[in-house]
């Protein structure tokens, strides 16, 4: 079944480019191929099953010609969420008073998605956290009680149950290979590997010495001067492998992995950070960890694994979130250390910016980013739960690469493996995009597996993916997911058709 999408010709060209980059968003979440048009008196629809929907001002008898009416009433002046039963629904000034009635909706589904996907709001966000990061817990949605429910696609469910009705619909098909209800991208940020390297020694002493107190001069505390001390110590006397624990980390992580037969994305800092920033660790390709029993050079380790089906991403470092020239060296260097493409990339410390982030990663030549989300949250970031193409406000056009949001990260859970900060229950979002057919994205640190203290954090993460096998997930690294994706995303093209022009002036229109 296609859709046949008719907007109003009088929509303003500025709205045009966002209308256009919503309707296909959405289009990629049902899984169906489409027709944008904006031609007076409408198109002939296109041959075969379709279901018409006409997106434009509210007029009597607006639904009468065709499936479904969508009133267009973009979100002007601060937008709102207004909850209308179990539904929570983005708005602006224009509040709706319904949700769906026979064969119109009650809400601007397309400007809500669009808000939400662009992450509009943090475009105006002010509050930043001690990092310099945008404030999650001040963040529009963490405002509105939002932030751990997945709008966009509740919005996408409720149209595809709408165009279910009709009769003679074929039934949608699941959105995943093998009838797979939703899918679960594995991941893990190498921020450390060892205690007892080179690079260790040389981070903790570049740490001990950038500490300032609160006036802003310079000191070094008795724990990092007993920390700078130790380190060289530990790495003279030379640790036998089974006195180690951090250095254990990436192998008990492929164990489980190897247990539950699935794999996962490692993001690993380039080998040649220069001038690093003291919250980064920079580690050297010849640092050695424990794999196997034995001390192994984490290049080798790294390599090994790529070529079983483990995937090495780039964890960008602190700060080159928005510098494209930066993270394109670091990208080329850990590509010629590991002789392997590195596609995906996730920024450390989640440091991101909208939307100055996504363009320093497209021109840097990366596929897909998995930094989209919070640091001490579990949510969604952008209320959505699939991958999506960003879209740049700053140059009011579509990005080209796609963004896998990270939902769960153990910082957000607690060393209990319990619920976050909030109370929510991470088995309860895993749950929401089940529900959905979405993915989410987990990210656990390599010491959750080997330090004792986070023992039922490592047993969570086993669980999660039990849960999820049991569930009829599709299981992998965020590479595995994405591929996915693009499967299905290129099987729903949309397909413009606008009087002379129009779409032209949207692509000027700043």
């Amino acid at each position: 079944m296609h859709l046949f999408i008719h907007i109003d010709g009088d929509t303003p060209p500025r709205e045009l480019a966002s209308v256009v980059y919503a309707w296909s968003l959405i289009a990629r979440a049902l899984g169906m191929q489409g027709v944008i048009t904006d031609r007076r008196g409408g198109r002939r629809d296109p041959p075969g099953a379709c279901f018409s929907i006409r997106y434009g001002r509210q007029a009597e008898g607006a639904h009468r010609d065709c499936d479904l009416f969508i009133p267009r009433r973009p979100v002007r002046g601060p937008a709102r969420i207004k909850r209308i039963g179990d539904m929570h629904i983005l708005c602006g000034r224009d509040e709706p008073e319904f949700v769906a009635a026979d064969r119109e909706l009650g809400f601007d589904i397309v400007s809500a998605v669009f808000h939400l996907a662009s992450g509009r709001e943090e475009y105006g966000s002010v509050l930043r956290d001690d990092l310099g990061r945008p404030d999650e817990r001040s963040s529009f949605l963490c405002t509105y009680g939002v932030a751990g429910l997945p709008l966009v696609d509740t919005y996408i469910r409720l149209l595809k149950e709408r165009i279910a009705r009709k009769d003679g619909a074929p039934r949608l098909a699941a959105g995943w290979p093998g009838g797979k209800r939703f899918a679960l991208a594995l991941s893990h940020d190498i921020d450390s590997v060892t205690s007892a390297g080179l690079s260790a020694v040389r981070n903790s002493i570049a740490r001990a010495a950038a500490e300032k107190t609160a006036g802003g001069k310079a000191r070094m505390s008795a724990a990092a001067l007993r920390k700078a001390v130790a380190l060289p110590l530990r790495f003279a006397l030379g640790f036998p492998p089974w006195l180690t624990r951090m250095e254990r980390g990436l192998e008990a992580a492929c164990r489980i992995e190897e247990r539950c037969d699935v794999r996962s994305t490692f993001f690993v800092f380039s080998p040649r950070l220069k001038s690093a920033h003291p919250l980064d660790d920079p580690y050297s390709p010849g640092d050695k960890i424990v794999y196997a029993g034995e001390w192994t050079r984490l290049l080798d380790v790294l390599g090994t694994i790529g070529r079983y089906g483990w995937e090495i991403g780039l964890h960008g470092s602190f700060e080159s979130h928005s510098d494209p020239v930066m993270l394109g060296a670091q990208k080329a260097a850990l590509e010629t250390a590991l002789d392997l493409p590195v596609r995906s990339v996730r920024q450390h410390y989640l440091c991101f910016e909208n939307d100055a982030t996504w363009i320093a990663q497209e021109a840097a030549g990366f596929t897909y980013d998995s930094t989209h989300g919070y640091n001490r949250l579990a949510g969604f970031r952008a209320s959505c739960c699939l991958p999506f193409r960003p879209f740049s406000l700053s140059q009011h056009r579509e990005i080209d690469m796609w963004e896998v949001p990270l939902n769960v990260q153990d910082c957000a859970v607690g060393q209990k493996g319990g619920k976050d900060d909030d109370g929510r229950d991470v088995p309860g979002l895993l749950s929401s995009v089940a529900e959905t057919g979405g993915a989410a994205t987990i990210s656990w640190h390599l010491d959750r597996f080997s330090e004792p203290r986070f023992r039922a954090l490592g047993e969570m993460y086993e669980g999660i993916i039990r849960w999820a096998q049991e569930e009829g997930a599709l299981i992998g690294s965020v590479r595995q997911v994405m591929k996915a994706w693009k499967e299905r995303a290129e099987g729903a093209k949309v397909e413009l058709d606008f009087e002379g022009g129009r779409m032209e002036a949207a692509g000027n229109a700043n």
